[in-house]
């Protein structure tokens, strides 16, 4: 029978640089991630764009967070709906920086920021 504990399969010494080194390399990329979705759904700016990455963000998450309880499960599931409300609605296309960017842009670009806004 296959053994569930991590620490028994690997050496804790393995499992402790792994750890270390998922902590230095991709923590502080998830972190930048937060910000600029944070800011992008704040200012209404690339709205689409940042909607999908905080998508991407909250599903990594909600995957990691799965054997929590039902309250870690009913928040990440939360971010995933209105993430995909954000891009389904056209958010930020109203009051955002986008809007504000459209209406500024020529033919071409308004075409690329439709895209992605």
């Amino acid at each position: 029978m296959l053994e569930s504990d991590p620490a028994k399969l690997v050496g804790e010494r393995e499992q402790e640089f792994v750890m270390a080194e998922m902590l230095g390399a991709v923590e502080p990329h998830f972190l930048l991630g937060e910000a600029a979705v944070g800011f992008g759904l704040i200012l209404g700016l690339l709205t689409g764009l940042t909607a999908l990455v905080g998508l991407f963000l909250c599903l990594n998450y909600g995957l990691a967070s799965q054997w929590m309880s039902f309250g870690q499960q009913g928040f990440h599931l939360l971010l995933v709906t209105s993430m995909v409300i954000f891009i389904g609605a056209g958010a930020g296309r109203a009051w955002g920086l986008d809007a504000l960017l459209l209406r500024r842009a020529g033919p071409g670009v308004e075409r690329w920021l439709r895209v992605l806004a």
